[in-house]
């Protein structure tokens, strides 16, 4: 009996196809095992993920330590020049009065805004011109605050007529840093209260996921009557007794977070 036995040779160039197939469909067939994969475990994730979505909030007390006073020389003339010169003479006259106190920075006062415009009587026989009105409104951060008093009186009687204080508030130096503190301290009291939630249910908080402010920091209080005392006429004006105080700085916030 005889036994043929066929070889088929494969030649190189078939083999190094085959090869070339081999290496590119075995990468793709892992691949799609992969994010098979990947799907299965995000799902899993999800499945298992919890998210908490809770306030905080904090607040801090901050002593005033700065004063600012916002004020305006003003007068009127029948020409715009002669109305300028009155008043810039009026606000030279209060800068002068100034450097002659301590506690007083000519680089904490500012101009706010300058205006001129005409203004007028209303008579029977209709509109009158009575000259041309020019303002120039400035503002002053002086150190401390029991001697705002002061720095107001002598803007006052400087300004002879032409002053008026428009407002007087009072600041902290450190506020910025003392609203950081606040809002990262409500963040805390947030993740605080999501980590109790998740413990109740038996999970763990993992992530951040969202954080919101929901509520602005409170801003800083104005002294309404103590400013409106200070726009009297200068002859009969005495000096204002402000004092500073306390302030409380506010913030609540809205965080989400992940559990599992």
């Amino acid at each position: 009996m005889t036994i043929h036995r066929t070889i088929r040779r494969v030649g190189a160039a078939a083999l190094a196809a085959l090869g070339i197939a081999l290496i590119v469909a075995l990468p793709t067939l892992g691949g799609a095992q992969a994010d098979g994969h990947a799907e299965d475990e995000g799902a899993a994730y999800e499945a298992a993920t919890t998210t908490i979505s809770v306030q905080g909030s904090a607040s801090r007390s901050l002593t005033t330590d700065e004063t600012v006073i916002e004020f305006g020389v003003s007068a009127l003339a029948e020409q715009a020049t002669g109305a300028v010169q009155q008043a810039e003479l009026a606000l030279a006259a209060v800068t002068t009065r100034l450097s002659w106190m301590g506690g007083v920075d000519h680089e904490q006062l500012f101009t706010r805004n300058v205006s001129l415009r005409e203004e007028y009587d209303w008579t029977d026989e209709g509109r009158v011109l009575r000259g041309y009105r020019y303002t120039h409104s400035l503002s002053l951060k002086v150190e401390g605050t029991d001697g705002a008093g002061a720095v107001i009186d002598a803007i006052v009687r400087a300004g002879e007529g032409k002053v008026s204080i428009n407002n007087v508030s009072f600041t902290a130096s450190n506020r910025a840093a003392t609203e950081r503190a606040v809002l990262l301290a409500a963040v805390r009291d947030a993740r605080a209260t999501a980590e109790a939630i998740a413990a109740e249910i038996g999970k763990e908080v993992v992530d951040t996921l969202e954080v919101r402010i929901t509520s602005s920091l409170s801003p800083v209080g104005v002294v309404e009557e103590q400013a409106e005392a200070a726009t009297a006429d200068a002859g009969a004006f005495s000096a204002p007794q402000l004092r500073g105080g306390q302030e409380d700085v506010s913030v609540a916030v809205q965080v989400v977070f992940a559990a599992r």
